[in-house]
């Protein structure tokens, strides 16, 4: 069973966005699934953290472009999340190689950010999109 469930509810509407969503849930449901085997590898938590904090700025910087097109009123509020969002990965890595325990906390972290920001954030700033514009 995935740690994160896609649903109507995190659809932004746009399709290059809301694929990219996808994505980055399925590195997070990735990453839950490996520290759930008995036979989990601990060095492949922090591939799979490293994999997901690429692919999220990838994914950011395809957001922003968008948001820019479309002279988004609150940008700069949104990018400010995006680099709270890659700073806590680095936190999370940095503990991570100092042995630390970070599962129970990164999976909360990873599980309410992503949600909530899909559906508050991303989902606001795509409707500006889709009455003004069109679908992208």
């Amino acid at each position: 069973m995935p740690y994160v469930e896609w649903n109507d509810e995190l659809v932004t509407g746009s399709q290059v966005i809301d694929y990219q969503h996808k994505r980055l849930v399925g590195l997070i449901n990735d990453l839950y699934e490996i520290q759930e085997k008995d036979d989990f590898k601990e060095e492949l938590i922090e591939v799979v953290i490293n994999e997901l904090k690429y692919y999220a700025k990838f994914h950011f910087s395809t957001e922003e472009k968008i948001l820019n097109q479309i002279n988004h009123i609150d940008i700069d509020k949104h990018k400010l999340k995006h680099r709270s969002f890659e700073k806590t990965l680095d936190f999370f890595l940095q503990k991570r190689k100092q042995h630390e325990s970070i599962q129970t906390e990164l999976f909360e972290f990873l599980k309410d950010w992503l949600v909530n920001h899909i559906k508050v954030e991303d989902k606001k700033a795509i409707e500006t999109l889709t009455n003004g514009i069109g679908l992208v």
